[in-house]
């Protein structure tokens, strides 16, 4: 694993990443911007949730999520 191998030396090697107080204030708005319309995405979406049933024979369904854009089976979510 210590050898020259530049496949491991991209994972082991250290990066030193800074930033500076502007790009750091920058991030921190981005993000907060994203989480802000994310969450009111979410509450505008609440009870718009749809199943789609394809196959009534099918064990398994489909749920829509509006705020995500995407189609979940069923078997992926969390239950507790």
């Amino acid at each position: 694993m210590r050898s020259g191998n530049s496949f491991t030396d991209m994972f082991f090697e250290n990066h030193n990443i800074r930033y500076s107080a502007k790009q750091l204030e920058y991030l921190e708005k981005q993000t907060t911007l994203f989480l802000l319309n994310f969450f009111t995405s979410i509450y505008k979406n609440l009870g718009r949730s749809t199943i789609i049933s394809s196959d009534v024979h099918s064990k398994s369904k489909l749920y829509e999520f509006l705020t995500l854009e995407a189609q979940v089976d069923v078997k992926i979510l969390l239950m507790a």
